[in-house]
């Protein structure tokens, strides 16, 4: 069978043998993450009404497809839905003559010359670089409908005001990078807290311990960065020490704590989506605690070691099985890295963490553990291993 779905999902479309178009079959309501990956044959596709998502990457390295046929019912298209597509070279470099190129409900292109654009009422999302590098648009009104805006939306526009609607709830990466506004929202005037919906775009405290309103679901990339991509610093002074977020956030942007070279703690609750490099440059004493944030997730040696931090001394926290195997395997092979720095906090909490993950034996105890902690004058480590043995040897007698 050409189409793989479940649960109203198309999740994999495999090439037919001399097909060049296909018709989407009633019924679905998504398109998958990579869904017709590779299909370099096709030229043509019809989408049936009812499909609502188009996920990212969907019609990835299709390279000849040429041909779109949307319905109404679209809401949401991901970001690079069409890389690498005919569809996508088409789409920016051929601009059809009306202002805007709508895909169902989803903005996908402006091709006006307004220098004020009011976004139609009814679109619910706006495509990644539907506006990218249009320096004559300085004034933008997006309608409440909205809900999404997708990577470099507003990227290299004239960009100086822009009215937010209050359903937003995410806004992709470099969504409004080197425009005039983005800059703005870290001058003097501007609230603590700036917000699009319920993204946080930039705190302006000046706090070291910072507790962020319930209700945000989304951080901006550079939300709480002490400076931007161009060198423009928006604090004189680092101060922030400790960020603790809602149970609220569900997505945080790449880069939303960039550079924050004194940030030591991020507290992370609820279920969360978090981009890569979303802590790069910061403190190597950051402790991140994601209870529901699987570790396998991260994407550099600093995330990881920050997030393991957060599991070594919050194990307790850490109640999805599956997360927490994902955290004791990870740290288990990291002993040579997190114990020297163990015993010389005397971090005793720490050790109680790897015995829960069943990584101190009776063989190993000695060696790799009560020795160093010995060594390195760690008392309370010392104290915890000598209890442990003794609990070990009473509980075989």
């Amino acid at each position: 069978m050409a189409f793989i779905i479940e649960n109203s999902i198309l999740i994999k479309y495999t090439v037919e043998p001399g097909v060049t178009e296909v018709i989407i079959p009633d019924g679905i309501v998504e398109i998958g993450e990579f869904a017709f990956r590779d299909c370099e044959k096709i030229v043509s596709i019809v989408i049936p009404d009812g499909v609502k998502r188009i996920d990212r990457c969907a019609f990835y390295m299709c390279s000849n497809l040429k041909d779109i046929v949307f319905p109404d019912s679209i809401e949401f298209i991901g970001d690079s839905a069409f890389y690498c597509t005919d569809y996508g070279e088409k789409l920016r470099k051929h601009p059809i003559p009306e202002a805007f190129t709508m895909a169902g409900k989803v903005l996908l292109r402006y091709n006006g010359k307004d220098a004020s654009v009011i976004i139609p009422e009814g679109t619910t999302a706006i495509y990644g670089e539907s506006f990218i590098n249009r320096k004559h648009v300085n004034h933008v009104g997006i309608p409440e409908s909205v809900t999404h805006i997708g990577w470099g939306a507003f990227s290299g526009s004239g960009l100086k005001e822009v009215q937010m609607p209050s359903t937003l709830v995410h806004i992709a990466a470099h969504a409004f990078d080197e425009t005039p506004w983005i800059n703005s929202l870290s001058k003097p005037g501007q609230p603590e807290y700036v917000c699009g919906g319920r993204v946080l775009l930039r705190y302006n405290g000046s706090d070291p311990v910072v507790y962020i309103p319930d209700g945000i679901v989304g951080i901006l990339e550079r939300a709480f960065s002490p400076c931007y991509v161009t060198g423009i610093r928006f604090r004189e002074e680092e101060t922030l020490k400790e960020v603790h977020l809602p149970e609220s956030v569900t997505n945080i942007a790449n880069n939303a704590f960039w550079k924050c070279s004194k940030l030591e703690k991020i507290v992370i609750p609820g279920k969360v989506t978090i981009d890569r490099n979303f802590c790069t440059e910061c403190s190597e004493k950051l402790v991140v605690v994601a209870p529901h944030y699987a570790i396998e997730n991260a994407t550099n040696t600093a995330e990881k070691r920050a997030l393991g931090w957060g599991y070594l001394l919050n194990s307790d926290l850490y109640t999805d099985p599956e997360i927490a195997v994902g955290y004791q395997k990870y740290v288990s092979g990291q002993k040579k890295y997190y114990l020297p720095i163990i015993f010389k906090e005397d971090r005793a909490e720490c050790i109680a963490a790897y015995a829960g993950a069943k990584k101190i034996t009776k063989s190993n105890v000695d060696k790799d553990y009560l020795e160093p902690a010995i060594d390195a004058g760690a008392t309370q480590c010392t104290a915890w291993l000598l209890e442990w043995k003794q609990q070990i040897a009473q509980a075989k007698k």
